[in-house]
């Protein structure tokens, strides 16, 4: 009797897919692949994750803030171990500007009990203005 078992073999784990070359892959295989990437970076920040390298930070927050239209301000809020307990979009702006209000910023940080506060800023346009307006958040800064 003849078997039609196939035999697989799995690559080390670190290695399993560093054969892949996005130039071979299909629209669809390259949209499998984003989607997996993006899932990946998002499983990394869920509450409850440690936030332990300064580079996975950045990306993560590029992927939340790359596509929008707008100014935000935000707060990755965490806990005395550094791990993840909520990222909160504080302020809107518009495509060239928000208003930021301190007095929200360190009360949200107080009643969420953070220990630590990641300020995020993004820039719609891509590129960062002045280091004038870098040091005020990037945004207009409120005294409140």
């Amino acid at each position: 009797m003849e078997s039609n078992v196939v035999q697989l073999t799995l690559l080390p784990e670190s290695n399993r897919l560093s054969h892949l070359q996005a130039s071979r892959l299909s629209e669809t295989e390259q949209e499998i692949v984003i989607q997996l990437a993006l899932e990946a970076l998002r499983s990394r920040f869920l509450p409850g994750a440690r936030i332990d390298q300064p580079d996975r930070v950045r990306d993560y927050l590029q992927l939340q803030f790359a596509e929008r239209e707008h100014e935000v301000f935000a707060l990755l809020l965490l806990n005395q171990r550094h791990r993840v307990l909520d990222l909160v979009e504080l302020f809107r702006g518009t495509i060239d500007g928000c208003s930021v209000h301190p007095r929200e910023v360190v009360k949200l940080t107080l009643q969420r009990n953070a220990a630590a506060v990641i300020l995020v800023h993004n820039h719609p346009s891509g590129a960062p203005r002045s280091a004038y307006v870098k040091r005020n958040f990037g945004c207009s800064a409120n005294r409140s």
